[in-house]
């Protein structure tokens, strides 16, 4: 089972880099980060928390491949049928809900960096609705993990998200036509 603080990472080296990026500049207080010099550090730091966090998604379909649990069960299902109790297949239905958990609250986590980031424009009306797109993500996140629904669905719900966030990020150096 991964480690829930190893995928957390992703939210945290890009923290660590807006970190960086203002230490930088607080060396010569004249040349304050402006928007720009942030959102330039942006797309490498979520396209490596991505990548991460799509590889702990793909990590997790195998582990249920290989314990031949069925996609298109609720893990209610998959605890019901006798099978649930051999070794192997307890373990990776048990961990499946910690793994969701850690790789959905990365996610969150980095849908509320991306908000703050907007803060450094000092723009209250960008922030505000920066923050109401952010809990509408998390929102639809929450509802995409619903134990309720087949574990398959839930991990493609997963991949997506983070591939999502990929795409909207990687959409941020282009130029609007």
């Amino acid at each position: 089972m991964p480690d829930p603080f190893s995928i957390a990472g992703g939210a945290l080296s890009l923290t660590s880099t807006l970190i960086k990026v203002h230490q930088e500049h607080a060396r010569d207080p004249k040349s304050a980060p402006g928007l720009a010099d942030i959102m330039r550090t942006i797309p490498g730091a979520v396209f490596e928390a991505t990548g991460r966090i799509v590889a702990e998604v793909d990590k997790l379909e195998k582990d249920c491949a290989k314990a031949g649990l069925d996609p298109r069960e609720t893990l209610d299902a998959l605890k019901t049928d006798k099978g649930f109790w051999l070794g192997k297949r307890r373990r990776v239905i048990d961990n499946f809900t910690i793994r969701v958990t850690a790789i959905e609250h990365e996610l969150a986590v980095l849908f509320d960096d991306l908000v703050a980031i907007s803060n450094c424009s000092e723009s209250e009306a960008v922030i505000a609705k920066g923050y109401g797109e952010a809990l509408e993500l998390k929102r639809a996140l929450r509802k995409g993990t619903d134990p309720e629904l087949p574990i398959g669905a839930i991990i493609h719900n997963l991949r997506d998200y983070a591939q999502q966030l990929r795409a909207d990020v990687g959409d941020l150096g282009k130029k609007k036509s």
